[in-house]
């Protein structure tokens, strides 16, 4: 025989492992009998008591509710003859607490009903009810996730009436059902379409009912618990979120990198490349890999394809990586373009005539002169003196080179300064009489011929010659001792 002291419960052997003798008296049997029950009631006796709580026993039941809910303590189910009371000095019911078919109701709950309450039916049930003022009442139960949909637990009482469907909070906020994740049943209960981790936390139902002309509102809160769990998640790509050009050379050699977030495990997705559309084998001019890497706790899987001489049937169509695994799948888009260096070659050009244009312009102010000299030279060998008014000379030079008034210095002036600034420095085309004129030509005709082709008429006056027709004033005395004038032939 074997006694549980600890619970007060015999634990008994079957007859036939008893080695009782056949041959055993009745009075035998009678003082085995009599033994077992003195041990019983030891056992009833001295076994360990539930202990005492303001001289009752200790709570059998803990609820935690919220200020404003409405609230159902039940006693003994099936068991109507039942009184209830506070525990404590006071053992009257508080005010909004009313017994209502053998149970307590809290209308509603207010922050003076924290306490404990004792249900008496034969023996004492003791209860403790612990008012929180936050807007969800503390967890109750706590449920780890794939165990099915979480159940709100909440019954509506008789005589209540539905004023609306159950509603469930997460953290105290509304479930958002539009998300596609989460759905209530007709039963109330809160259904996840599928794992993630996000769905952890603390989640309350609330069943909404009215009794006769009051609204009120019951909750029950609980935690769900992610445990060991792991999720499979619907692959993501990091790279290439949208489709991407990629600028190669015919024949070098490219690289094409395919990188995606799988979750918190390795889980098996297959990653593969196409080309236009059509799968492809591994050859020596393309080759493709796949590895699994861990980041902050994270799974990434990573995928390359190596083209080690670009070909033109590669450029300009889709070359796409590919992620497939239960919970769904992804895609990634390369496309090869041809380098085009024109870009390059403005970049590198346009720079480049800028800092000319301006080195010809700084050079150009700087030596204006012996450009526009220059100019004059060239022109003179590469195209016709004769210009559209008919003129072959710019001027006709004429000085007094014999005779009266004749001068060496007049006759160095015209034959020497004139020719080397006007014609060698200045281009200019000078007819100078005694230098152009041919001996043995009729000097009149030669005259009057070389100044209806010149367009201006230099005429040089010796400085005697020039006295000799002005008187001297203040202003002559400063002249030069050789002066030119010009005058436009009509």
């Amino acid at each position: 025989m074997v006694i549980n002291l600890a619970g007060g419960v015999e634990t008994r052997r079957k007859p036939e492992e008893f080695p009782i003798a056949s041959s055993a008296s009745p009075q035998t049997e009678d003082n085995m009998t009599c033994g077992r029950l003195l041990v019983l009631y030891l056992a009833a006796v001295l076994g360990p008591q539930p202990p005492l709580v303001d001289g009752h026993q200790k709570a059998l039941e803990t609820h935690k509710v919220s200020v404003g809910r409405f609230f159902i303590l039940k006693c003994s189910p099936g068991h109507t003859n039942v009184t209830w009371k506070r525990g404590g000095s006071n053992s009257s019911l508080p005010a909004g607490v009313e017994v209502k078919d053998a149970e307590l109701w809290f209308l509603p709950v207010v922050q003076a009903h924290d306490g404990k309450y004792i249900c008496h039916n034969r023996k004492e049930r003791v209860y403790e009810v612990r008012v929180s003022n936050e807007l969800c009442p503390a967890a109750v139960e706590s449920k780890r996730m794939k165990q099915g949909p979480l159940h709100c637990k909440l019954d509506l009482p008789r005589g209540t009436t539905r004023t609306a469907p159950v509603e469930w909070l997460k953290e105290c906020v509304p479930v958002n059902l539009a998300g596609g994740n989460l759905e209530v049943t007709q039963k109330g209960d809160l259904r996840f379409l599928r794992d993630s981790e996000t769905n952890a936390g603390l989640y309350t139902c609330l069943l909404h009912m009215s009794l006769g002309d009051n609204n009120y509102t019951a909750a029950r809160s609980l935690n769900l618990t992610l445990g060991n769990t792991t999720f499979l998640y619907k692959p993501m790509l990091v790279y290439p979120k949208v489709e991407t050009k990629e600028i190669v050379e015919i024949g070098s050699r490219k690289e094409l990198r395919c990188k995606a977030y799988l979750g918190n495990r390795d889980d098996g997705t297959n990653m593969y490349w196409t080309i236009n559309g059509h799968h492809f084998n591994t050859s020596p001019h393309l080759h493709y890999s796949q590895k699994y890497a861990e980041e902050d706790g994270a799974v990434y899987g990573m995928s390359s394809l190596v083209i080690s001489s670009v070909v033109p049937e590669l450029l300009d169509i889709p070359i796409s990586c590919h992620l497939l695994n239960p919970a769904g799948q992804g895609q990634g888009t390369f496309r090869l373009h041809k380098a085009d260096h024109r870009g390059l070659y403005v970049c590198v050009l346009a720079p480049l005539t800028v800092c000319l244009l301006g080195l010809a312009l700084a050079l150009g102010m700087l030596f204006r002169m012996e450009l526009v000299l220059a100019y004059r030279r060239l022109k003179r060998l590469f195209i016709s003196l004769e210009v559209s008014d008919g003129m072959l000379y710019d001027a006709y030079v004429s000085y007094q080179y014999s005779g009266e008034g004749h001068s060496s210095e007049v006759v160095t002036f015209a034959l020497k300064v004139l020719p080397e600034v006007l014609e060698k420095r200045h281009g200019f085309s000078l007819f100078i009489r005694g230098r152009d004129d041919s001996p043995g030509e009729a000097l009149h005709d030669v005259i009057a011929e070389a100044v209806s082709k010149s367009r201006r008429l230099v005429l040089i006056l010796s400085g005697q010659e020039t006295l000799k027709h002005h008187p001297p004033t203040p202003a002559h005395h400063n002249w030069p001792t050789s002066t030119a004038w010009a005058c436009t032939m009509p």
